[in-house]
C-alpha cells in the first residue's frame, strides 16, 4: 500500500466496477444516423413497391394478351376454314368450266393467307404464355440439355505461342492486328 506506487501509470489503468461510456457532445450524430437509416429504409420498401408493381403489371398485360390472341385465334380459325372452303369450291368450279384457273389461284392464295396468319396468332399466344410464366416467376427445366455450338474454325488461335499467352497478351495481339 505504498503511495508511490498508486500514482504510477500501470496502476491508473485499472478500475473496479461498471463502466459507462455516454457521449456527451456529439452534434446530432445519433439522430442524423437514425434519420438516415429511416430513409434508407424507406426507399428500399418504395423500390420493392415498385417491383412488386411493376410484376403484377406484367401479369395482367400477359393475361390480357393471352385473352385477346384466344378470341383473334378464334376468328381467324373461322376465316381460314371459310378459305379452304372458298378454294374447294373454286377448284370445283373450274372442273366443271364454270370460272378461270385464276379463281383457284387466287382462293388457294387467300387460303394460304388465312393459314399464315393462324400460325403467326399461335406463336403469339406461345410467345405469351411464356412472358406469362416469365412474369409469375416461374420457368421448366430441359430434359436434354441444349447442344453447343461449335466454335468457328476462323477464330482458333493461329499460333502455338498465342495459345501459351494468356488473355490479356491475346487481347494485346488483336488490338495490334486491327
Amino acid at each position: 500500500m505504498d503511495l508511490d506506487a498508486l500514482l504510477q501509470p500501470s496502476s491508473l489503468m485499472w478500475s473496479y466496477g461498471p463502466s459507462l461510456r455516454v457521449p456527451v457532445f456529439a452534434g446530432g450524430k445519433n439522430r442524423f444516423n437514425l434519420v438516415k437509416a429511416r430513409a434508407v429504409h424507406d426507399e428500399a420498401l418504395a423500390g420493392w413497391r415498385q417491383a412488386f408493381l411493376g410484376a403484377v403489371a406484367d401479369v395482367e398485360t400477359s393475361l390480357s394478351t393471352i385473352r385477346h390472341l384466344a378470341t383473334a385465334a378464334e376468328a381467324q380459325q373461322r376465316a381460314r376454314t371459310s378459305a379452304e372452303r372458298a378454294a374447294a369450291l373454286a377448284k370445283t368450279r373450274y372442273e366443271a368450266g364454270t370460272s378461270p384457273y385464276l379463281d383457284v389461284i387466287e382462293a388457294n392464295r387467300t387460303a394460304l393467307a388465312m393459314q399464315r396468319a393462324t400460325a403467326q396468332t399461335a406463336g403469339q399466344r406461345l410467345a405469351a404464355s411464356v412472358s406469362l410464366i416469365k412474369a409469375l416467376g416461374g420457368g421448366w427445366e430441359a430434359s436434354v440439355p441444349l447442344p453447343l455450338a461449335e466454335p468457328d474454325p476462323a477464330a482458333r488461335l493461329t499460333s502455338e505461342g498465342e495459345a501459351k499467352r494468356g488473355l490479356l497478351g491475346r487481347l494485346k495481339g488483336l488490338f495490334r492486328r486491327g
